[in-house]
């Protein structure tokens, strides 16, 4: 039975919306990077891009539900529009304050846009095709990480890798969610999922975020991998800081080879996804999680000794490798340490403690960058990701332990609604 026009819309409207949202933002880090030559006003983008989510999200879970959500979707993609409209004159470095003003409002819309997509793809699909459903959206956005920052290359080449790009950049953008506009015009639900229907109140979702809180705290194995976790997402937050920095004004400064090194990164994301699909045989955990962080910590060793597309793209595609293992492993864990009746809690609140996480390490790393010079910066993070694997050989749980604690009784489906492209950050969407 083929998907229904309504969702076929939907779909359409929110990988086009993603596109000029992950264009724009390549565009943004290069931009603010070029105006002063630090690595400081890429920490502050990337905390005007990430603040608004993580003070939001409760908010926007509690108003955004059921039949909300339709206008919802719509009026934040108009509200995005408006933020990003002063982005189109932003040819100058004395323009850098407006460029994070806009940055930071167009971040607050997008905030209920994510849960408004998320309850529109529940709604949308019939219950028994659910499962599909996930896997295809989840399919797409890999392919909009990919071809987001080579697109946003060209724009850059054709711009001469000046400031006038991002203008451009902005432009292509606000076409897509104009688009994006219209094809959520067709995309109304016929009916609305009983599940979302339902709206919690804001008390019940900071309640929720508490009890997940102390759930992760008590609990010693989930306290250990979310330790793991938390210090990743640091590792994770800091690399877009110092990636940023090294590839504009490191080892090599060509935009086109700047797009083909953060498309080989979602390359390597994407072959992981993959992979795990088709390979029935899991790696244990602490070996999934090792040898992730391994390839990121080689990934980012290798980027500041590049002379080129030679050994820059298969550093990207590394890190790539990295970020996917070992995510996806973590997710994993994620849903089945949690005991039985509180795996959305645990859930929400894990994305809450790596979305504050990817902020400090965001405010941490622009400084550190200019102080110790963007190689230092990333030979420090190698340094933290190797550290980090041979920690997780002790700190990963095996199978054996997990059932020794009786704490693997169920096992959870993942949410694919929403996989980072409108918020950079490697967080679950909660």
């Amino acid at each position: 039975m083929p998907y229904s026009r309504a969702f076929l819309s939907f779909w359409a409207s929110r990988e086009i919306a993603a596109l000029g949202n992950g264009i724009l933002f390549v565009a943004l880090l290069a931009w603010t990077y070029n105006t002063e030559e630090k690595a400081i006003v890429v920490s502050i983008a990337m905390v005007a891009l990430l603040l608004p989510p993580f003070l939001l999200s409760p908010l926007a879970n509690h108003l955004v539900q059921g039949p909300r959500s339709y206008p919802v979707a719509i009026l934040a993609r108009i509200a995005t529009i408006a933020a990003l409209w002063p982005l189109l004159n932003a040819a100058s470095a004395k323009d850098q304050w407006l460029v994070l003003a806009a940055v930071f409002a167009a971040a607050i819309p997008i905030t209920f846009l994510r849960t408004s997509n998320r309850s529109l793809a529940r709604s949308l699909v019939e219950r028994e095709r659910r499962n599909t459903a996930k896997q295809t959206l989840a399919d797409s956005r890999l392919l909009t990480l990919i071809v987001a920052p080579a697109a946003a290359a060209v724009i850059y080449d054709m711009r001469d890798f000046s400031l006038s790009a991002l203008p451009a950049c902005a432009a292509v953008a606000i076409g897509a969610l104009a688009l994006s506009t219209l094809l959520m015009l067709l995309a109304r639900p016929s009916h609305w999922d009983i599940d979302t229907a339902e709206k919690p109140s804001l008390a019940a979702e900071l309640a929720l975020l508490q009890q997940g809180m102390l759930t992760l705290w008590q609990r010693p194995l989930l306290r250990s991998m979310a330790a793991l976790q938390l210090s990743a997402t640091l590792l994770a937050g800091g690399l877009a800081v110092v990636q940023v920095a090294l590839m504009i004004w490191g080892a090599f400064t060509s935009a086109e080879n700047v797009g083909f090194v953060l498309a080989a990164q979602a390359l390597g994301i994407a072959a992981v996804a993959v992979g795990r699909r088709f390979l029935r045989s899991e790696l244990p955990a602490n070996g999934a999680i090792a040898a992730g962080l391994g390839l990121i910590s080689a990934g980012i060793f290798g980027l500041p000794v590049s002379d080129g597309l030679r050994i820059a793209v298969p550093c990207g595609f590394m890190i790539g490798l990295g970020l996917g293992l070992s995510g996806s492993t973590f997710r994993t864990f994620a849903q089945t340490l949690a005991p039985v009746g509180k795996e959305h809690a645990v859930r929400a609140a894990l994305a809450m403690a790596m979305e504050a996480m990817a902020i400090l390490s965001a405010i941490l790393l622009g400084p550190l960058t200019d102080g110790l010079s963007t190689r230092y910066a990333a030979s420090l993070l190698s340094v933290l990701a190797a550290l980090l694997a041979l920690y997780s050989f002790g700190a990963a749980p095996n199978p054996d332990a997990m059932q020794t604690e009786g704490e693997v009784a169920h096992t959870t489906s993942d949410t694919l609604y929403d996989v980072g492209v409108d918020v950079p950050a490697a967080t679950p969407a909660r």
